[in-house]
């Protein structure tokens, strides 16, 4: 009947093997040494055909053609499968092969599978404060406030300094305060303050509000301004930071900025200097004025009528007939 398989017969002479040798057969003839040391992991300790004996699990053995059983438990805290050669350190722990010492993995570290590997890092913006972690899940996000600093394998996170700041979990580096902000606070989650009005500040990272300058003289400025150029005249001033005079007379400004005064119309004056509104006034009855005038006396009378500085126009004609009728009225 076919079976599909071959069986085959080995006759041979009876052979002696000595201890730490097993018998090994050819199949492609007869060969000249039928019998081969023991490998490593294991050992036969008399003669004779028996095949090696193993090294039970979590022991091992570097001796090769062994006479007596070399194997050797494995250090604290590593594994082996029988026969093994070594012991591997167990998840959480790393150490050198061919025996040596397993040591756990540092805080920031950890190492999922058995081997003897090296740990692998918690990444940046993560940190992990236990040893022997056995898991990635063990390495943490950094809390608001603080940031590893733009490191791996750290066992904290550290709290920004002030100038800093960290408002994301898991930062990796804390934010700078950018010009005309500051922050006076180690571990701050918000943005950082602005620098006051009328102040200016091209610091990055300032950690006090004394890093801010005035602006110059009748210049303002918003809060949070970043550069002297953000100072800009005020109101009833006129011109550019750091030369800003007020507006004349008869002018007026009523925002800040570098705008020009604003004139008082045709037939109005004002007297104030560097005014922030508009003052001006309208000129007497029968009078008029140009534009951007100073004083009431730039007021004059209009054609047709008389008077003193505009004071009280009267109509000439009204006046010559007025001072006929005087003359009637002392005749006798």
């Amino acid at each position: 009947m076919y079976t599909g398989y071959l069986r085959i017969h080995f006759a041979s002479d009876n052979f002696i093997v000595g201890p730490g040798f097993a018998l090994q057969w050819s199949g492609g003839g007869i060969d000249s040494d039928l019998c081969a040391l023991c490998a490593a992991g294991k050992y036969k300790i008399g003669p004779g055909n028996a095949v090696c004996t193993d090294c039970m699990s979590n022991q091992y053995s570097t001796e090769v053609g062994a006479i007596s059983n070399t194997c050797q438990a494995c250090p604290a805290n590593s594994v082996s499968a029988s026969a093994s050669t070594l012991c591997n350190c167990n998840a959480g722990w790393t150490g050198l092969n061919e025996g040596g010492q397993c040591v756990q993995c540092a805080a920031g570290k950890y190492k999922v599978q058995t081997g003897n590997s090296a740990c692998a890092h918690c990444t940046a913006g993560k940190y992990s404060s236990g040893v022997g972690a056995q898991a990635e899940n063990n390495c943490l996000v950094c809390q608001l406030g603080r940031s590893t600093g733009g490191l791996d394998a750290r066992a904290e996170c550290v709290a920004c300094i002030p100038g800093k700041y960290a408002d994301d979990w898991g930062s990796v580096e804390c934010k700078l305060c950018s010009p005309g902000k500051y922050i006076t606070l180690s571990g701050f989650t918000y943005p950082c303050h602005p620098c006051g009005e009328n102040t200016y500040s091209s610091v990055w990272g300032a950690d006090v509000s004394s890093v801010r300058e005035p602006c110059p003289a009748n210049t303002f400025s918003p809060h949070g301004s970043k550069e002297q150029t953000d100072c800009k005249c005020g109101a009833g001033w006129t011109g550019s930071a750091g030369s800003c005079t007020a507006c004349v007379a008869g002018k007026y400004k009523i925002a800040s900025g570098d705008g020009a005064c604003m004139h008082c119309l045709a037939g109005q004056y004002a007297t104030e200097v560097g005014a922030t509104s508009n003052v001006c006034q309208s000129c007497p009855s029968n009078s008029d004025a140009a534009e951007a005038s100073g004083s009431a006396a730039a007021c004059t009378c209009n054609a047709g009528f008389s008077g003193v500085r505009g004071e009280l126009c009267h109509s000439v004609l009204l006046q010559n007939t007025e001072q006929h009728d005087e003359l009637l009225y002392r005749l006798p």
